[in-house]
C-alpha cells in the first residue's frame, strides 16, 4: 500500500457525520443553530485548536478580497473561520472523501457555501499551478 493510501486509509470515517450530528443533538443544536464555536472542538483539531488558527490568520493579514489555499485542510473548519472572519474565499482540498463530503454539508449548515469549497484531491501528485488556475 503507497502512502497515499495508507493515509486515506487513516483518515476513513464513513460514520462522520452521524457522530458530528449526535454531539450536536447532546448540546441541543440542530443544523439550523449551530455555530462555528460549536463545530470547534471537532472542526478544528490540529494543534493548538482555534488559538493558532486565530494567531494565523492574524499573522496572515487576509483581506476580502483574496482567495486562501488551504492544503489537507480537514473538514475545513479553519478554513470556515478564516472565510467568516475576513470575508476572503477559501478552497480547501484534503485526500479523505469522507472529510470533504462533511465538510461541505457543514459550510451548507453554516452558510458558507459561497465563501467555502472543498475539493478531494492530492496535492503530493497533482500540479498545484495547474489546480490554481482552476479556482474560481
Amino acid at each position: 500500500m503507497n502512502n497515499t493510501a495508507v493515509v486515506k486509509q487513516h483518515y476513513s470515517s464513513p460514520e462522520l457525520l452521524a457522530r458530528i450530528e449526535e454531539g450536536l443533538h447532546k448540546m441541543a443544536k440542530g443544523w439550523d443553530t449551530i455555530t462555528l464555536d460549536d463545530l470547534a472542538p471537532v472542526d478544528e483539531f490540529h494543534t493548538r485548536a482555534r488559538a493558532a488558527t486565530i494567531e494565523l490568520i492574524q499573522m496572515l493579514g487576509v483581506t476580502a478580497d483574496m482567495h486562501v489555499l488551504d492544503i489537507g485542510s480537514g473538514l475545513g473548519g479553519p478554513a470556515r473561520h478564516l472565510a467568516a472572519t475576513s470575508g476572503c474565499k477559501v478552497t480547501g482540498i484534503d485526500l479523505s472523501e469522507d472529510y470533504c463530503a462533511v465538510g461541505e454539508i457543514l459550510n451548507e449548515w453554516l452558510g458558507l457555501m459561497d465563501k467555502v469549497s472543498r475539493n478531494r484531491s492530492d496535492p503530493s501528485h497533482s500540479k498545484i499551478g495547474i489546480f490554481l488556475e482552476k479556482l474560481p
